[in-house]
């Protein structure tokens, strides 16, 4: 990101004079959240698996002449197709 000159100065200015602020401020910008995931619970755990295994019973299903896009891609490599 590229600032104007104004900018500059002004920033050069507040780590002269307050290096403290300054470091905070950047600590700020540039850390993690600090945010954890949440586990997720059994009923959602079942709805994914339930949702690969239905992708994976679709991929394994004879493909026929209408399927042509189907086809193409789980040539291309696409997941889930």
């Amino acid at each position: 990101m590229k600032l104007p000159k104004f900018a500059l100065m002004i920033v050069a200015k507040i780590q002269a004079r307050s290096p403290k602020f300054f470091a905070s401020i950047m600590h700020l910008l540039t850390s993690k959240s600090g945010k954890k995931r949440r586990e997720p619970t059994a009923g959602e755990l079942a709805a994914i698996a339930a949702a690969k295994a239905e992708k994976a019973e679709r991929a394994k299903r004879p493909l026929t002449r209408t399927d042509g896009v189907l086809a193409a891609n789980r040539a291309a490599g696409i997941p889930g197709a």
